[in-house]
């Protein structure tokens, strides 16, 4: 069957046909289910993207009916293990059930998982159904996905997609003064008139910088250009092109940047979604890089959201960019065997310093980790059955293995991280890691 899958990758039609004419030694609705998950699971990589299996489990539905009762089977047998189930995979299930709904008109029987409305908030099931609704929203919108669950399931159901503007004068917030909404309605005024980036700066510095905070200033200018942008995704693009130079003259510090990243996560924070997408092309316009978006996950304003996946994508993200870079230097400098040596040095210095960009990303990483899970093992009798505890040492786990390559190179570090925390559980951790390598 593994065969089989690999053989017909690019074609799930004809995967699934093929697979359903295997000579069947068991039962094969129930091999095929176990098969197919087992590789969706599969630790550190699957062999696919998880949008194979989906598919290819979508075709098999079609022209073999009778496996859906398998796979529903098996859907309620990692429900019920989801506390001993490996945070990776807990994602990776989440993405690809939600997936699978959206191929099924999002028709599931919830009434059938009630009970976990009656669970705590730290349970491992809640957050699962939490975390599928959320997804489910992503790939379709907030009114397609509310009729399809029971109405008792509400309170699992992500907010409504909506920005949050604190300089518009309709509430209050903390901090936010009369004077700060009339001066953000100024600059949201010379935005709509197509004011130069050089008339922008001098309003800022003339009108906005003497009458407010350096971070209130920074709040004004972030929130005004993210209310602007908010009507769509190209419109939030054109602002941002716009005004890349007032976006970095007023965040061109790591305390700025991160500080700028706080207010992308209070304006859309009723879309993890949105705060997704947004950090990700900041980063590809180097508005923010990968050492301010560490240090903002590992803030103690977000180190609340451990125990929710977007955190983690986010950091995932960063990650990947910072791979790609350097893989693509790699590439360019492969290709200038023959060039001329000024260019080659370049292109050598470029990559060397993307490589050490790299290693020092990953060792701020770790060191946020350890300094994370030292402090919440400090604590008074700690729960390490929480689940935010299971999560973060997880997604630590996950970042090892996702990244071995990488890791490898600053075992050093890792070696002398593990000599100098004490906490024996925290040691534990860390040889897992080293293990790895």
């Amino acid at each position: 069957m593994i065969d089989t899958m690999f053989m017909f990758s690019s074609n799930s039609k004809d995967c699934s046909k093929f697979l359903v004419q295997l000579p069947p030694s068991f039962d094969i609705d129930k091999l095929l289910t176990e098969v197919l998950l087992s590789q969706l699971f599969l630790l550190p990589l699957p062999p696919f993207k998880s949008v194979f299996y989906c598919t290819l489990i979508v075709e098999l539905f079609r022209v073999h009916p009778s496996i859906g009762s398998a796979f529903v089977e098996a859907v309620e047998r990692i429900f019920n293990r989801l506390d001993v189930l490996d945070t990776e995979c807990i994602d990776r299930f989440v993405g690809f059930f939600s997936m699978h709904l959206s191929n099924f008109e999002y028709k599931w029987e919830w009434t059938a998982w009630s009970y976990v409305l009656e669970l705590e908030d730290e349970s491992p099931k809640k957050r699962f159904v939490r975390e599928v609704l959320e997804h489910c929203v992503r790939l379709a919108y907030w009114e397609r996905i509310r009729p399809t669950i029971p109405d008792d399931f509400d309170m699992l159901m992500p907010p409504k997609v909506a920005p949050i503007f604190k300089y518009d004068g309709s509430a209050a917030y903390e901090g936010v003064t009369p004077e700060a909404v009339t001066l953000s309605k100024e600059f949201l005024a010379k935005i709509r008139a197509r004011n130069t980036s050089e008339q922008l700066i001098g309003f800022i510095e003339e009108k906005i910088q003497p009458k407010v905070s350096a971070d209130f200033k920074l709040e004004i200018v972030i929130h005004s250009l993210l209310h602007i942008g908010s009507k769509s995704f190209s419109h939030l693009l054109n602002t941002i092109e716009r005004h890349l130079g007032i976006i970095s003259y007023v965040a061109n510090t790591k305390e700025q940047k991160e500080h700028m990243i706080q207010c992308v996560a209070d304006f859309w924070q009723d879309s993890n979604l949105q705060v997704i997408i947004l950090l990700d092309k900041l980063m590809t316009y180097k508005l923010v890089d990968g050492q301010s978006i560490v240090g903002w996950i590992f803030s103690a304003e977000t180190q609340r959201f451990f125990a929710l996946s977007f955190i983690w994508r986010i950091l995932a993200n960063t990650l990947e960019k910072s791979k790609a870079r350097c893989e693509t230097l790699e590439k360019e400098l492969s290709l200038l065997k023959d060039a001329n040596t000024e260019k080659v040095k370049a292109v050598e210095a470029a990559a060397e310093q993307a490589q050490q960009e790299q290693r020092d990303l990953f060792i701020v990483i770790f060191q946020r980790f350890a300094a994370v899970l030292t402090e919440y093992l400090s604590q008074e009798d700690p729960d390490l059955k929480s689940l935010w505890f299971s999560t973060t040492v997880g997604q630590f786990m996950s970042v090892a293995r996702q990244n071995l390559k990488e890791v490898k190179t600053i075992l050093p570090v890792l070696e002398t991280l593990l000599s100098v925390n004490a906490d024996s559980r925290l040691q534990l951790i860390y040889t897992q890691v080293l293990h790895m390598c």
